[in-house]
């Protein structure tokens, strides 16, 4: 019982971290209802099967894992902290098809897919999964779990007052995402992260693609067990224990490979692609030498926060009485 308690202590005050951690939440553009998908065993089981069929794709394909990550950053960062409006609410799908990064809209069309697949058995928006899919990216990569809040709604229409969604292609300039990170009222440190957890990524991806995964699918599964299992200390999703490990629910990493702080020298280095030169100046660059020269524990930890503030950017929380 002292453990449940902790575990519900724990994720409260993730929340509120989160909370108090968005750029203006008294003008947020994108309100997370935390009720939306029912109760605790409607919304476990929502979440399982997200991350399965996610996960499932990105073994099939694992290319495409950068630019989920990349997708669910430029959805986020449409906030703007100065008008408060815009955010993770999915509306990066109205600007897809004309974006240099070319996998855009086919990604974009293929979450509608898994989205369909979801909807069969209970009701999903796309703004949260793409939130999970650059989660998964990172999950599948080696990289840690990352719970994502669930419970946006999808913009019908482009966002007056929102910043402009940006396109992360090869080519983006490190000063317009600098610029796109400071005016939705994120830091130097989220963006270091960021990029840094591209690089990973794309590394893992890239050895997938090459034959380091065994392609090994997950089974799938529900659970109806009680909240504080399943949002657990280290930020984990609840897995049921009738089905199994981790491994047996969602499948295999893209890569056996770690996940880990190395990124960023091998970036400093020159040596991680056209993305790793994000990393390359001013704060950000400091941040990336910190990390550089730190412990895979301390990272691991930053961007687990990071990414769950990135992807609650601008957002306000509803429905607390589920957590009650």
């Amino acid at each position: 019982a002292a453990s449940q308690s902790s575990s519900r202590r724990s994720w409260l005050a993730v929340g509120v971290e989160l909370v108090a951690g968005a750029p203006s939440i008294a003008n947020a553009g994108v309100t997370i209802d935390i009720a939306k998908y029912g109760d605790k065993e409607l919304k476990v089981a929502t979440i399982n099967k997200i991350k399965q069929l996610l996960r499932n794709e990105l073994l099939q394909n694992p290319k495409q894992a950068p630019d989920w990550l990349k997708l669910a950053i430029v959805d986020a960062l449409a906030f703007n902290s100065i008008t408060g409006e815009g955010g993770p609410d999915a509306s990066v799908q109205f600007d897809v098809a004309n974006m240099k990064l070319t996998s855009a809209k086919p990604i974009i069309d293929k979450l509608k897919d898994i989205q369909t697949q979801v909807q069969r058995t209970t009701e999903v928006s796309l703004a949260d999964l793409i939130a999970y899919a650059g989660a998964e990216a990172i999950e599948a990569s080696g990289g840690p779990r990352i719970q994502v809040q669930v419970g946006r709604y999808d913009a019908t229409k482009p966002v007056g007052g929102a910043q402009p969604h940006l396109d992360f292609y090869d080519g983006l300039d490190g000063a317009a995402l600098t610029k796109a990170f400071d005016t939705s009222g994120l830091s130097p440190k989220d963006m270091a992260l960021m990029v840094g957890a591209i690089v990973g990524v794309e590394k893992a991806a890239q050895l997938a693609a090459g034959g380091g995964a065994t392609a090994k699918k997950g089974s799938g599964g529900g659970g109806d067990e009680d909240d504080d299992d399943m949002f657990p200390e280290d930020g984990g999703i609840f897995i049921p224990q009738t089905f199994g490990s981790q491994k047996a629910m969602f499948g295999d990493l893209l890569t056996k490979e770690p996940f880990d702080q190395t990124v960023f020298s091998t970036a400093l280095n020159g040596k991680a692609g056209k993305c790793g030169m994000l990393l390359g100046s001013g704060e950000v660059a400091d941040e990336a030498k910190k990390y550089a020269s730190g412990k895979r524990e301390l990272y691991i930890k930053d961007l687990t926060d990071s990414y769950m503030r990135v992807s609650s950017n601008g957002c306000n929380l509803t429905g607390a009485k589920v957590l009650q």
